[in-house]
């Protein structure tokens, strides 16, 4: 839903024409085939850290000649979050190995929760930070963080206990 209704957002508000949104969209969709595709080729080797970290480095020439551009704030938003993705993703799968054979009940409460301390980082360290590039990478890099292996980490402990 949130896929079709940004799009019409961004044309209704007059921030894109209909071909930035195909555009867009056709990107968007091979980036998914692409990177799922190499996801289920190289998850759990080393490749695909290998892989992650060549295309961090890669990004970092970006982050240099980007550092003081406001309009390239989102950009630095997604490199925090991939790069706490990244790192968590090793954590995770090194030393928690989540589970999610939990009832259903379980995996609502996690979703809720999740979300709502994720959203709770974003605005507090939003208030405690401030509204610069380089600091919204380390706000989304936090949430990246704790939302993938710190929350995992206190939800199987939380497991064990029952």
């Amino acid at each position: 839903v949130i896929c079709i209704l940004v799009p019409i957002s961004r044309m209704y508000l007059g921030v894109h024409f209909p071909g930035d949104i195909l555009i867009g969209f056709l990107i968007g969709l091979g980036c998914c085939f692409l990177l799922n595709f190499l996801f289920d080729k190289f998850h759990g080797t080393y490749w695909f850290y290998i892989i992650s970290g060549i295309i961090a480095l890669i990004c970092i020439p970006s982050i240099i000649m980007n550092w003081n551009i406001p309009e390239a704030a989102d950009f630095f938003k997604a490199y925090g979050l991939y790069i706490g993705v990244i790192i968590s993703t090793f954590i995770e799968e090194k030393w928690i190995n989540f589970s999610l054979d939990v009832p259903i009940k379980n995996k609502i409460f996690r979703v809720i929760l999740g979300a709502l301390i994720a959203l709770g980082l974003k605005t507090g360290l939003k208030l405690i930070l401030p509204d610069i590039n380089i600091c919204s990478l380390i706000r989304y890099f936090v949430m990246g963080v704790v939302t993938m292996a710190v929350l995992p980490l206190a939800f199987k402990k939380e497991g064990q206990k029952e």
